[in-house]
């Protein structure tokens, strides 16, 4: 087991995502400093092992937060991985990006707040 899959082990009992900083992430690849290098090395790692982060790009700032998520996790995890491949113009499953929108309406639909008293004009 590598320091990832147990870092993606930790986000699943932590609801699969967490707000956390570039920091942390280079404390668990055993780093100091987020140089180009360094930082595109850890991209890397954690789409290795399934591991999803916005912004798309990680920061080289170590204070700077982010939001890491597990690729497979279920709920929001997938709200936000459906947004990242959209973001990036890309897809894992081969979808449109119609059906990528779609797919996202539909997972966003629990989140939408509906007024509770018609308030069109009579």
């Amino acid at each position: 087991m590598t320091v990832w899959d147990g870092y993606r082990m930790w986000l699943e009992k932590d609801g699969y995502y967490r707000d956390t900083t570039v920091g942390e992430l280079l404390m668990v690849a055993g780093k100091q400093k987020a140089g180009v290098q360094i930082v595109a090395t850890i991209e890397q790692e954690m789409a290795a092992h399934k591991i999803g982060h916005l912004p798309t790009s990680l920061p080289r700032d170590k204070h700077a937060r982010v939001l890491v998520y597990d690729q497979e996790g279920p709920g929001i995890a997938v709200v936000m991985h459906l947004i990242r491949e959209m973001v990036e113009q890309r897809s894992s499953t081969g979808a449109t990006t119609d059906q990528q929108v779609i797919t996202l309406n539909m997972l966003l639909q629990p989140f939408r707040q509906l007024p509770k008293n018609d308030s069109t004009p009579a």
